[in-house]
């Protein structure tokens, strides 16, 4: 007899039992609302051996410590190790150790090589939607600062460049004149570098002092007296003036912070 006939028989021997006034004996127990589902004597027994037969089967039971775990999320998927893991990301191209690095962050979470391909393409994919809104957000930004600096230096633009350039050189590399360089780019920062290069060896400060010119102005600490006689610097710096973009403001402040960082070496 196969298991359909089997039912069958079950069914006709228990047709004639009224299973609802049945599970009403148990309707006070806690317990009673597992019988909800079940609408027949058939089905009771059905579920029952069902039960049974789950818990018979390790198979079908969730693991109950580390070894097993590990056994159940590799028989779902998982690599064995870390570096089993196939990326399939023709369009990115990330150095071998990225891979390690992810791999092994990815091998603790569990995933299978499919889950893993598809968290990685969806953070590369944010990724590089987002690099390129910055530099097309730079792109404009630089394309409006030279409509700016035509405007306001006119004919005397390249002047201002030249003076500007000839002042940077003068520097050696490092992140005060990476600073400088990148103020270039607007009119605020060419015009407050040209000021620099002008300065020459006037001396505003009365006998006792002769401003740094910008054939002297080599050390951070000099830089940083030339820039405290800067007008159009320090109201970046110090300014109340909300009509100053933001940019300028923050790239003041990160030239003063980097000068006296590098000040403070100096000493």
């Amino acid at each position: 007899m196969d298991s359909s006939e089997a039912w069958l028989k079950v069914e006709e021997a228990t047709k004639d039992y009224n299973f609802e006034e049945l599970k009403s004996v148990f309707g006070d127990l806690p317990e009673a609302k597992t019988l909800e589902s079940v609408k027949s004597l058939k089905g009771l027994m059905k579920s029952y051996i069902d039960t049974s037969r789950m818990v018979g089967d390790k198979s079908k039971r969730l693991p109950d410590n580390d070894a097993d775990w590990e056994q159940f999320w590799q028989s779902r998927g998982k690599p064995s190790d870390p570096s089993g893991y196939q990326f399939d990301l023709p369009e990115y191209q990330l150095p071998d150790d990225i891979y390690d690095y992810v791999g092994k962050n990815l091998h603790e979470a569990n995933l299978t090589n499919e889950q893993a391909n598809k968290v990685m393409k969806t953070f590369l994919n944010l990724t590089k939607e987002d690099a390129e809104k910055r530099e097309a957000d730079y792109a404009k930004s630089l394309e409006e600062f030279t409509k700016q600096k035509e405007v306001r230096f006119g004919d005397k633009l390249s002047e201002y460049d030249n003076l500007a350039k000839s002042y940077i050189d003068q520097l050696s590399e490092g992140a005060v004149k990476s600073s400088l360089e990148t103020l270039m780019a607007n009119p605020d920062g060419l015009e407050f570098l040209a000021n620099l290069a002008q300065a020459g060896n006037e001396n505003p400060g009365g006998p006792e002092y002769r401003q740094p010119s910008r054939n002297t102005a080599k050390t951070a600490s000099e830089q940083l007296e030339v820039l405290k006689r800067d007008k159009n610097f320090l109201d970046k710096l110090f300014g109340t003036d909300m009509r100053i973009p933001a940019l300028e403001r923050k790239r003041a402040k990160e030239l003063w912070q980097s000068l006296h960082e590098q000040a403070v070496k100096e000493k």
